[in-house]
């Protein structure tokens, strides 16, 4: 699925209600209504009319002639461990309600943060950054990482930090079978919240970050970077910048930047310089050579930042903060081995 290929069927989902267009008016911004509309909606609230949530159809159904995916063996077994309502495996419907709320019953919210997205950006204070976390490789059932590599796979960040708890996993799994088995509903609820977010930082003062791909590789952030040009978007990739490329249409947004994540693939470092060449960015993960502790790990990122470089390629530290886009132009990040990357041996990890 790419974004581009499911249209939003109107403006109206991405508003809970009139007052919020009012407030929006208020605030000076742009809301596509024209005045005098807003001026009649005013009127009627001033004389105590309160406005109900402007209704949002979501099909269960895609569009005519388009068959739906069914689940597969995986994701019946993942549904179930999940306890999900045995309906849910028979009826879209069913399906489509367990998926799109959260245990406690509310509308489910794509977008998260993460204490790597909360640092401080030098030269960026005024950044917000959210984060859109679904299952990575075939958690979920299916694979979710177009460039998936046996290293990356058992490096995953999903067995770290707050990533490793149920609720997180449920989450991200839920996220990712909404995305596949119901688009337009994934669409409805992730522009509505893109929508919000945008809103609320342009009322605050700060510039809105979203890193579509958190824990996945599915390709849609230049999508949605097109759909909101007042958003800047980013992403990690293992694909080829010209496989990107092409996956975007042929050209990727300005306001969409990615990243090259190095992997023990031959071209791997080759493929860094073409990123770096082409003004984007290249991450690779490091540990000491024969060792898995993390301490030796932080040491070896520690020596590389200090002499400069990395195989001639200028290196900053990535994990002073998430935001790649903000790295200086040719300089590749360099992170340190974390949780399972610390045991790799594929040579995903690059060791020193």
């Amino acid at each position: 699925m790419t974004i581009r290929n499911y249209p939003i069927a109107h403006a109206a989902i991405l508003r809970e209600t009139r007052r919020d267009i009012i407030a929006e008016h208020d605030d000076g911004i742009d809301t596509g209504i024209p005045a005098d509309v807003i001026a009649a909606w005013r009127s009627n609230i001033d004389h105590g009319v309160e406005y109900v949530r402007t209704p949002v159809i979501i099909p269960t159904q895609p569009p005519v002639g388009v068959k739906h995916p069914t689940l597969n063996a995986a994701e019946r077994r993942i549904l179930r461990g999940m306890d999900a309502p045995r309906a849910a495996l028979t009826s879209r419907s069913a399906l489509l309600e367990f998926l799109l709320h959260t245990d406690g019953g509310k509308v489910r919210n794509i977008l998260g943060e993460g204490y790597k997205t909360n640092l401080p950006i030098p030269g960026l204070p005024q950044a917000k950054i959210k984060v859109a976390y679904r299952s990575p490789h075939v958690e979920a059932g299916r694979n979710n990482c177009s460039a998936l590599t046996r290293g990356c796979k058992a490096a995953c960040l999903v067995a770290t930090g707050q990533m490793i708890y149920d609720q997180s996993r449920r989450s991200r799994i839920k996220k990712s079978m909404l995305r596949y088995h119901f688009p337009f509903a994934y669409l409805a609820v992730y522009a509505k919240e893109l929508a919000r977010f945008e809103r609320y930082c342009q009322k605050r003062g700060l510039v809105p970050v979203v890193r579509d791909g958190g824990t996945d590789e599915n390709g849609d952030g230049a999508g949605w970077a097109r759909m909101f040009p007042g958003i800047q978007f980013y992403d990690y990739r293992k694909d080829r910048l010209v496989e990107v490329t092409a996956k975007a249409g042929g050209e990727l947004p300005s306001n969409y930047h990615v990243t090259f994540s190095l992997s023990e693939r031959s071209w791997s470092w080759r493929e860094a310089q073409r990123y770096l060449d082409a003004g984007y960015g290249a991450a690779v993960v490091v540990a000491a050579e024969g060792s898995t502790r993390k301490a030796d790990a932080k040491d070896a990122q520690a020596r590389i930042l200090a002499q400069g470089h990395l195989h001639g390629i200028p290196v900053v530290n990535g994990d002073e903060h998430d935001y790649r886009p903000g790295d200086l132009t040719g300089r590749m990040a360099v992170l340190y081995a974390k949780g399972p990357a610390l045991k790799d041996k594929t040579g995903f990890v690059h060791r020193v």
